[in-house]
């Protein structure tokens, strides 16, 4: 289907799960936009979940977020468990606002519901012109990923995206999880009935296993940092910066882990021609072109710059619409026969790209 298929789709699937218009189209807007991008996991596959979560009055379908405090170049925001996008964007937008006048701002967003891709985010800003970091935490939820040298998990995914605005062409931005895989990348490659590679999981008794079903199952797995006390120490750091110094809660244990996927996040925006006035994108170009001129190991695979994979999906997604595998398909199709939205389709058709 369409990108726009995919957003109205998803908007009439929260509508009927109990969300009001505008937050069910600003959710549905970011999933499709990571299904576009070529992040399933964290695409309309998450409808499922967030339905639950809504039903179980873990989240707050109503909730846009409060604002605490707006002074200066400093924003909070308290999510009030909202749905992560629909208290994210209109945070970040105001915080946009402020780094253009004042050259940098400061969000501070706590208590919200799955914020999703971290790395839209980034890109959202990156529009705007302007550089952004993004460190967040997962709270809520018992811990999944292991601490370099542990075998007990002590904290979740937590994300960090950091984005860099082009002239005229997409923006660099480095999205990833702190663990060596996403959580919810594992839970599609488990829906799937795939393994992942190896380097990722260890099971309940601490051994190296590429079965995503151990994070699902008892006794349970965990999932390992990528590269080692580096992954790790940034995942500290994220429960740090996201979870201490925004004043929201960190996954330590005294706090309430009622099943909800919570996030907080510390987002710093500049604006970089307060800095370097409309020099540094000459200077930035350069770099990439060095970058971009590397030779490659494969010849039929170039070298590439953060975020340039998701900007090539994207062109493909325009082109070509989104393809659902089956079992992300048949999970929404049945959720959209449960809701009265649309009619499920044939199984015939559960694989067949939809345009």
């Amino acid at each position: 289907m369409s990108i726009d298929e995919a957003e109205e789709f998803a908007a009439g699937l929260l509508v009927a799960a109990g969300v009001a218009p505008a937050p069910a189209a600003a959710v549905a807007r970011h999933l499709a936009s990571s299904d576009a991008s070529g992040y399933q996991s964290h695409g309309l596959s998450l409808l499922p979940l967030y339905v639950a979560e809504i039903r179980a009055g873990r989240v707050d379908p109503a909730a846009t977020g409060r604002w605490l405090q707006e002074a200066g170049p400093i924003l909070v925001v308290d999510g009030e468990r909202g749905l992560g996008a629909s208290v994210a964007y209109p945070a970040l937008s105001r915080a946009a606002e402020v780094a253009r006048a004042a050259g940098v701002a400061l969000l501070a967003i706590r208590n919200t519901h799955h914020l999703g891709r971290i790395g839209a985010f980034a890109e959202a800003a990156a529009e705007q012109g302007l550089v952004s970091l993004h460190f967040c935490n997962v709270v809520g939820r018992d811990p999944v990923v292991v601490p370099a040298g542990g075998r007990e998990p002590r904290f979740v995914t937590n994300p960090l995206a950091i984005g860099i605005p082009r002239a005229g062409d997409f923006p660099v931005v480095l999205d990833i999880a702190t663990s060596g895989i996403a959580l919810n990348k594992a839970r599609v490659a488990n829906d799937r009935g795939e393994r992942v590679e190896p380097g990722y999981l260890i099971d309940a008794e601490g051994r190296p296993t590429t079965d995503p079903g151990v994070l699902f199952r008892e006794p349970k797995g965990a999932l390992l940092p990528f590269g080692g006390h580096k992954g790790s120490g940034l995942a500290i750091l994220g429960e740090l910066l996201a979870g201490a110094v925004t004043g929201g809660r960190t996954i330590a244990p005294r706090n309430i882990r009622d099943g909800a996927i919570l996030n907080n996040m510390l987002s710093v925006l500049i604006d970089p021609g307060h800095l370097a006035g409309d020099g540094w994108h000459a200077e930035a170009e350069e770099l990439l072109a060095y970058i971009h001129g590397c030779a490659p190991v494969d010849p039929r695979q170039p070298v590439l710059v953060p975020g340039e994979p998701e900007a090539l999906a994207r062109e493909a997604a325009v082109r070509d619409g989104i393809t659902y595998p089956g079992p992300i398909w048949g999970a929404l199709a049945g959720l959209a026969a449960e809701l009265g939205v649309g009619a499920e389709p044939r199984p015939a058709e559960a694989q067949r790209k939809l345009s």
